[in-house]
């Protein structure tokens, strides 16, 4: 039977002659995943089951971009840059950050400053928790546009705190959402910074877009249906509450529902 493994594997050694930069950046992103959930210090939690799954898919990553840089290393040459690349990241697995700090110094000693040691630095800021010292290292990028970009910097202002960086978190999805329309993630996250906002026709536009792209979401009905409610509108409201409901919506996010649906039953809102 194929394993989830050797699928990994095989779409890895796909893509492995004609998208280098991205198996660089796929190593990297699933690099910082692990580093982050796996660290005992780290202010994320998450059952072992799903680390047994990101380990390896980490080092299926290293391997992969190992071997476009090739098998052996010139001394200065691209090989040997590539393969200090790769040390820097096993480092960085084994959560050793001062000897990764010390490896990405030589890199750039020798080879000068780049997008890729500039988020391996970004990575070593985001591992020690220096998150403003992150935030601003990821901005020495040279497309700040890119989904590996706005994935990044997402990261950054989660794991240092939604209150932190709330109104900066709220700008970089509706900034992503402007150029990424077919991002279902991107435009739920516009949507619900709209309607943070209390700029609620905003929201719907975003929440709508996520929603025809991925209709099985409760969030995204559940957020719709508080759109509505703000703008009166409470027959859409209770359409989109109940959806919700039916896609099996968390208990946190069904106890606000049972709310809404409450009040609007009691007769105190009304559609205009």
């Amino acid at each position: 039977m194929i394993s989830t493994m050797m699928i990994v594997i095989f779409l890895l050694g796909m893509f492995l002659f004609t998208s280098s930069k991205l198996l660089s950046v796929l190593g990297i992103l699933l690099s910082v995943v692990y580093l982050l959930l796996y660290s005992k210090k780290s202010p994320i939690k998450i059952p072992d089951k799903p680390l047994k799954i990101i380990k390896p898919l980490v080092l299926v990553a290293i391997f992969t971009v190992g071997a476009f840089t090739g098998i052996t290393s010139s001394e200065g040459g691209i090989n040997d840059y590539g393969d200090q690349l790769d040390h820097v990241m096993e480092l960085m697995i084994d959560n050793d950050l001062v000897k990764a700090r010390t490896a990405l110094e030589n890199i750039k000693e020798t080879f000068g400053t780049s997008d890729n040691t500039i988020l391996l630095e970004t990575l070593i800021y985001l591992g020690e928790s220096d998150f403003d010292t992150a935030r601003n290292m990821i901005n020495y990028y040279s497309d700040r546009y890119t989904v590996d970009y706005y994935t990044l910097l997402e990261t950054i202002y989660l794991t240092a705190g939604a209150q932190d960086y709330a109104n900066d978190l709220r700008n970089m999805y509706i900034e992503a959402a402007s150029r990424y329309p077919y991002w279902t993630h991107i435009q739920q996250m516009a949507g619900v910074s709209y309607l943070d906002r209390s700029e609620f026709k905003k929201s719907e536009y975003h929440l709508l877009r996520a929603y025809e792209q991925e209709p099985s979401n409760y969030q995204t009905a559940y957020y719709l249906g508080v759109s509505c409610y703000e703008q009166q509108r409470m027959s859409e409201a209770l359409v989109y509450f109940e959806e919700a409901l039916e896609r099996q919506a968390d208990e946190e996010t069904a106890s606000y529902i049972a709310w809404y649906i409450e009040d609007i039953s009691s007769g105190g809102e009304t559609d205009e």
